[in-house]
């Protein structure tokens, strides 16, 4: 081999002599190292460095006396790093709350409160004799509770007993005056018994309470229309439309109110509301028409019931409104035919026989001759 040949040591990267099986300076094999030719310097620098003070080479005792020391120092360090600890498994534990005990126990259920959950139990099930003896129980024994006063109301209306109903409708709302629910079924009941300036007034004191009820405004507004207070109707139908504006029946009450009030216009345009909401609503179609038959529109009101009949065959009251408009518009044979039209498509109605004879009437008088003068 050439003087200059060397083996790279693949781990340390120091030269060694071709010859050498191991690496002077970390012993690691060198069988398996190709030889590196390298300059004559470079050569006699690798051979005195690795020479001993005595210009000896390093043999085999030297080399092994370096692995020595390397595993000495491995060992070393080895044993002066920290021993990674294993983590805690309770960090990933789930916490255990512990609720601590109450400090006081619930108060116990009064008895006529317990009654009382009876009764209304029975009440549901539609036994309302059994629960008014129940429920009359608990009012004796907590006659203050507003809530058992309330369901003992319901019970005795249930039974027919109305006076008595109201009476304790009336209990349950002075006990609770801010509770609507009391308020509102005390008006409908004083409403329902014909005490209807008592019921104007619950329904007010209600409205109070809650102001934006249609279905309050709406049987408040009928308590006045039938007090002879038309405007007052009208005006508490406006604050439901408000709420409701697609509502046709809302619009309909609305439209009757501004009738009787004396507002055709206004009428005329909530009626058209509650058609353009339901076009086969067949009783505001039906008004309308009347509307436009006051005003000289006898035309404009026939058509308008045709197009409901259209819409709707079997709304045989239009048909038998349609009668009564040809009949007024003079329009006799046209009438007779709507008129018993009627009759057979709603033989069961309660007017339907006065229906055809009506018909047979006016067919005998459109067949009669008209009375001249004296010949």
């Amino acid at each position: 081999m050439k003087a200059g040949d060397v083996r790279i040591c693949p781990l340390c990267q120091s030269r060694n002599k071709a010859k050498w099986e191991f690496c002077a300076r970390c012993g690691e094999s060198l069988q398996a190292v190709p030889l590196d030719t390298e300059s004559a310097t470079d050569a006699s620098d690798e051979e005195s460095a690795t020479k001993g003070s005595g210009g000896f080479p390093l043999g085999w005792g030297t080399a092994a006396l370096v692995l020595v020391g390397v595993a000495a120092t491995a060992w070393l360090f080895s044993g002066q790093r920290p021993v990674p600890t294993r983590p805690d498994p309770s960090v990933f534990a789930v916490p255990v709350i512990v609720t601590p005990p109450p400090s006081l126990e619930a108060p116990p259920v009064p008895a006529s409160r317990r009654q009382m959950g009876i009764g209304r139990d029975m009440l549901a099930d539609g036994n309302y004799g059994a629960a008014v003896e129940v429920l009359a129980q608990s009012v004796a024994e907590d006659p203050e509770d507003a809530t058992t006063r309330y369901v003992y109301a319901q019970a005795l209306w249930q039974t027919n007993a109305q006076a008595e109903a109201v009476s304790q409708f009336r209990e349950a709302a002075r006990l609770s005056p801010r509770n609507v629910e009391y308020r509102g079924d005390l008006a409908k009941a004083l409403a329902a018994t014909g005490q209807t300036e008592e019921a104007i007034a619950e329904y007010q004191a209600a409205l109070e309470l809650k102001p934006d009820s249609p279905v309050w405004l709406r049987s408040l507004a009928g308590l006045q229309s039938q007090a002879g207070r038309p405007a007052e109707a009208a005006s508490l139908l406006k604050r439901a439309a408000t709420l409701r504006p697609a509502d046709a029946d809302v619009q309909q009450s609305l439209a009757v109110a501004l009738d009787q009030s004396g507002n055709a216009a206004g009428a005329e345009e909530a009626y058209r509301k509650a058609l353009a909401a339901d076009p086969q609503a067949a009783t505001s179609r039906a008004l309308l028409a009347n509307v436009w038959m006051r005003q000289g529109k006898s035309d404009d009101a026939i058509a308008l019931v045709r197009e409901g009949i259209a819409l709707n065959p079997k709304s045989v009251e239009l048909q038998r409104d349609l009668g009564s408009l040809l009949e007024a518009a003079g329009r006799t044979s046209d009438a007779v035919a709507a008129y018993r039209e009627y009759a057979g498509q709603a033989p069961s109605a309660p007017d339907a026989a006065k229906i055809a004879e009506r018909a047979r009437m006016l067919e005998q008088q459109a067949r009669r001759p008209s009375s001249g003068g004296p010949s």
